[in-house]
């Protein structure tokens, strides 16, 4: 009878570790998913690739942010010629990803319709992409050692 509950017990805390991990790799899927699609919903809208300097950068430091450990984090601000004109675009969101210098020259894909909406083209648009999919693939390939792990140790 003893070893009739151990066993229940092993089964049912087996179950609400599996129950509880499946529940993990499913949001985890759902955010990798919604990712995705921004990068592809974001590539549709924005479908003009233009040329931009950076003429200013704006720096956050970590006393800034509330947070140790980390270098500054910087948003740039980039000159736009486009027919004719100067069109100012400030970056809405800053980055530590990429290294920012005055005068330096990036391709951004912007929306025709909204400069300041735009994803950075080229290489560093590629490396931000890639990024993103590793995490992602990262991530599926702990919750994989987990499930394995989970089977070694059943056996």
């Amino acid at each position: 009878m003893e070893k009739f509950l151990y066993a229940v017990m092993y089964v049912r805390s087996v179950g609400i570790f599996f129950a509880f991990l499946l529940s993990i790799v499913g949001f985890w899927t759902y955010l990798c998913y919604k990712k995705i699609k921004k990068w592809k919903d974001d590539r549709k809208r924005c479908t003009l690739e233009v040329l931009a300097e950076v003429t200013d950068i704006r720096l956050k430091t970590p006393k800034e942010l509330h947070v140790r450990g980390i270098g500054p984090i910087n948003k740039p601000i980039f000159k736009v010629r486009y027919m004719g004109r100067e069109i100012i675009i400030d970056s809405a969101s800053y980055t530590s990803l990429i290294e920012f210098k005055p005068e330096q020259e990036f391709y951004l894909y912007v929306n025709p319709e909204n400069f300041q909406d735009f994803i950075y083209g080229g290489f560093h648009g590629d490396v931000l992409r890639r990024l993103d999919i590793g995490i992602c693939v990262l991530g599926w390939l702990m919750f994989a050692a987990a499930f394995l792990l989970l089977f070694l140790i059943k056996k």
